[in-house]
């Protein structure tokens, strides 16, 4: 009798299997089943999980469909490498690990880049004391380059090659600087859920002629509001920020997420207005400044 039954249940599974609908199935959103199984078209992928996830085959490197060894990834946190504890890895398009959370890599080995598009684990694992640069430290552009683990070296044409943390949410940010925030400025627009963190907020005075930074005084940084980059609304929180990023004049068309008007100016209705400050009697052209900016109580913008 047990026999029957069992014969029956696999008889009613096996049908259910030849019927699924995989359309609205999520790649990366399904459970591998029993032995790896997955639906027709996926492919069980363990890089990231050690249960192993289905994709689809055409969002999996060529290599992959042979499922890593779940011995050979990493599963505890081996600071500075990955991966990361709290972190809730992703499974990015033609790579084989999560550059945010380090994970899917053996110990002591990064998951590292060469064109900021693609993320694949390094051949070995890093030499014993090896230094890293930190983000916002100038880094070299070969391959993997030579940025601490969760950052990429990113370049730029006036601040040159920095390093940038990758990150998902503000908390992926924290791990160096509890004043940083996940920015909307994507990783070469690459990806559409990854981007940088943004240079940790400090207080400076966004308005006038290249504005001056607190942390540096260079004709390559300038002093922007932080809720230009991030595209949330920071009241008074401002940053020091690349002026590469930050291009366009008075009155041109512009960008507000991310904000790519001139230092003191600020992207509104699609164009650069000029930030003044709101307690000033004459400010804008001999009118008062009376247009708050991003929510805050000393900064406006001219109409």
């Amino acid at each position: 009798m047990l026999s029957r039954t069992l014969t029956l249940g696999l008889l009613v599974l096996a049908g259910l299997s030849a019927c699924f609908n995989t359309k609205d199935v999520v790649s990366g959103g399904l459970q591998c089943g029993s032995g790896d199984s997955c639906p027709d078209g996926f492919v069980c992928d363990k890089s990231i999980n050690r249960v192993g996830l289905c994709y689809r085959k055409a969002d999996l490197p060529q290599d992959a469909g042979s499922t890593p060894d779940s011995a050979s990834v990493c599963q505890v946190e081996d600071l500075p490498y990955g991966p990361f504890s709290g972190c809730s890895p992703v499974q990015y398009a033609g790579s084989t690990c999560d550059p945010v959370c380090q994970s899917g890599c053996a110990c002591g080995v990064r998951c590292a880049t060469s064109d900021a598009v693609t993320f694949t684990c390094e051949s070995a694992p890093a030499a014993s004391g090896r230094v890293y640069a930190q983000p916002f430290e100038a880094c070299t552009s070969d391959l993997g380059s030579n940025c601490a683990p969760g950052s990429i070296c990113l370049g730029d044409t006036s601040c040159g090659d920095l390093c940038y943390r990758t990150c998902r949410s503000d908390s992926d940010c924290s791990s160096f600087s509890a004043l940083s925030r996940c920015t909307r400025i994507g990783v070469r627009d690459a990806k559409t859920n990854l981007f940088t963190c943004s240079p940790p907020i400090e207080d400076c005075n966004p308005a006038g002629v290249l504005p001056a930074c607190g942390s540096r005084r260079d004709a390559n940084h300038a002093c922007v509001f932080m809720a230009g980059l991030t595209g949330v609304a920071e009241d008074d929180s401002t940053t020091c920020d690349c002026v590469s990023l930050h291009t366009k004049k008075l009155d041109a068309a512009c960008s507000s997420a991310p904000d790519d008007c001139a230092p003191g100016l600020v992207c509104v209705n699609a164009k650069c207005k000029q930030i003044c400050l709101l307690a000033a009697g004459v400010a804008c052209a001999n009118r008062q400044c009376s247009n708050p900016l991003y929510n805050s109580t000393r900064y406006g913008y001219c109409d």
